[in-house]
Formats: C-alpha cells, sequence, structure tokens
C-alpha cells in the first residue's frame, strides 16, 4: 500500500511539473514575440511602434494618391494627353479607373459616369463636390443634369498640368490617420509662374466607415489655378 501511494504521489508531482513547463514554454513564446515586435517593428518618431508595416502605409497613400489624381485630372485629360501619372514609380491599375467622363462633341464639356459611387469611395464624408471641382463656395465646374454630372472642359489650358512624376512619403501614421508629404515640380510655359516651379503639399488620408479616405489634399488643373482639399 505505500508503495502504491509513493508511485500515485510521484505522479502527482509529475503531471504539476509537466503542467507548469507548458505554462513557462507558453510564457517564454510569448516574451520572445514581445521582443521581436518591440524591436524589429519601425518606431515612431517620440517612442512607440507603428501599428503596421511601414511598407503598407505607403502603398495605401500610392494606391489612394493615384486614384485621387484620376478624379481631379486623369479622367479628364487622358485622351487629351496620353500618359499617365507615376507616383513613387507606380502606376494607377486600369480596372481601378471606374470613373470616366465622356465628352460631348467640341470637347466643351463631358458626362461622368460612375461618378458619385467613385467619389464617396475616394473623399471624407466632410469633402464636398464644390471643394473638390471648385473653390468650396461660388466657383466650380461641374453641373448635376437629372441623374447625371457634365463637367466642363476648363482643362483646353495649356499653362502647365501638373507633373506626372510624382514622390510621396510617409510622415505620421495613427491607426485612423495617415499624413503624407507629395512633392514635384512643375514647367510653367507663361505667365507670373513661369519656369520650374517645386511643390511640397500634403496628402492625408483618414479611416471612415472601415477604408482609407482622402480627407486633405492639393492639385492644381492646367491653367494653374490651385485647389486646396480639406
Amino acid at each position: 500500500m505505500e508503495k502504491n501511494k509513493i508511485k500515485k504521489k510521484n505522479n502527482d508531482v509529475k503531471s504539476i511539473i509537466t503542467k507548469y513547463k507548458k505554462i513557462v514554454i507558453v510564457i517564454v513564446a510569448l516574451s520572445i514575440i514581445m521582443f521581436l515586435i518591440y524591436f524589429l517593428l519601425p518606431k515612431k518618431p517620440g517612442g512607440g511602434i507603428y501599428i503596421f508595416q511601414k511598407d503598407d502605409a505607403i502603398t495605401i497613400g500610392e494606391k489612394k494618391y493615384l486614384q485621387f489624381l484620376w478624379m481631379v485630372d486623369g479622367a479628364f485629360n487622358n485622351e487629351r494627353y496620353k500618359e499617365e501619372y507615376i507616383v513613387n514609380e507606380r502606376k494607377m491599375d486600369s480596372v481601378d479607373k471606374k470613373f470616366t467622363c465622356t465628352y460631348q462633341e467640341g470637347n466643351k464639356t463631358c458626362i461622368g459616369n460612375n461618378f458619385e459611387e467613385e467619389f464617396k469611395k475616394t473623399f471624407s464624408n466632410k469633402i464636398t463636390y464644390n471643394k473638390v471641382y471648385g473653390d468650396g463656395q461660388a466657383f466650380y465646374w461641374y453641373e448635376k443634369l437629372n441623374d447625371k454630372y457634365q463637367f466642363n472642359n476648363i482643362n483646353t489650358c495649356n499653362a502647365s498640368r501638373m507633373n506626372t512624376t510624382q514622390k510621396l512619403e510617409l510622415v505620421e501614421e495613427k491607426s485612423d490617420k495617415l499624413t503624407y508629404k507629395v512633392t514635384f515640380e512643375d514647367n510653367v510655359k507663361s505667365g507670373i509662374y513661369k519656369g520650374n516651379n517645386e511643390h511640397k503639399r500634403n496628402f492625408v488620408l483618414i479611416k471612415e466607415d472601415g477604408e482609407w479616405k482622402v480627407s486633405e489634399a492639393y492639385y492644381h488643373d492646367p491653367c494653374y489655378m490651385d485647389y486646396y482639399i480639406e
């Protein structure tokens, strides 16, 4: 009987040791994972770590900025210039060019296709049509006709189109906001801005309805009229 008691006691001890071994292994594994996360992931200025890899934030910015450029320029000038925007050596995927504008006779106006849907996907809820296609107050270059949107072809100007080769850099990353700096240089052919002009502009995305949308941006049309969107 004594031998059986001792044997049972030894088995109980072994069971407890095995149980705690598993717990120790799990704790060690979690510690290693936390160590790797803290020391290997890119750090934010002032401390802390990025919520996701910096490269992912750059990819998001490139795709959204190209989508923005298409909505304010590309869809209207694609046939005219026969050239695409390139951001960090990246071009817009053709499948993403769902918004198009079909020109009428004389190429003075065009009718937008899939406009409302693509605008909502691209811009934050606070951004209005007037802010993107006008000065946000009295001037704008679109008109709603029944269930369609007509755009006036003010881009017949030829002062200077935005440089189609641009650079985008990540400045700050938060869980619901991504801030970038966009740089490019224009060669203005005439007017008070004639010559080379360097641009350094903010481009901001916010998380809204589970999607990244444009909250702040800049562009100028071929007439060299500035549009500050925010």
